[in-house]
């Protein structure tokens, strides 16, 4: 979920990133906070190894005020508590390519779900 797409990587926001670019080189799917851009970006590894050629189910959801939480195809969830935004964000998807290779992504199923609204 990021609130400033339109510019390229987010400023402000919460995603699972997979960079195989030479600043970033992931060999895992990795759980990203970026709480305004530079030195407030706070990721770590999910444990699950990259594989394009398979679909995977990301369940990303706060555990507590603050804190991040994404299990990847229902194993253990990692978490992170440093970093993550606490305003209004976006659901979004984002592929980005710093080649002249086409890049794509293939989305089966999206589902959001919002708790704790007040009318």
């Amino acid at each position: 979920f990021y609130n400033d797409f339109l510019t390229g990587p987010a400023i402000t926001g919460i995603g699972i990133r997979y960079d195989t670019s030479a600043g970033f080189a992931d060999t895992q799917f990795m759980l990203e906070c970026n709480n305004g851009g530079g030195a407030n970006l706070t990721n770590i590894t999910t444990g699950v190894n990259i594989d394009v050629t398979t679909f995977h189910t990301f369940y990303l959801y706060p555990t507590a005020s603050g804190t991040i939480a994404v299990s990847v195809d229902g194993r253990t969830p990692v978490s992170v508590s440093s970093n993550c935004p606490t305003g209004g964000l976006t659901a979004m998807f984002q592929v980005l390519s710093d080649t002249t290779t086409q890049k794509g992504i293939d989305i089966d199923h999206f589902l959001f779900c919002q708790t704790n609204l007040s009318r």
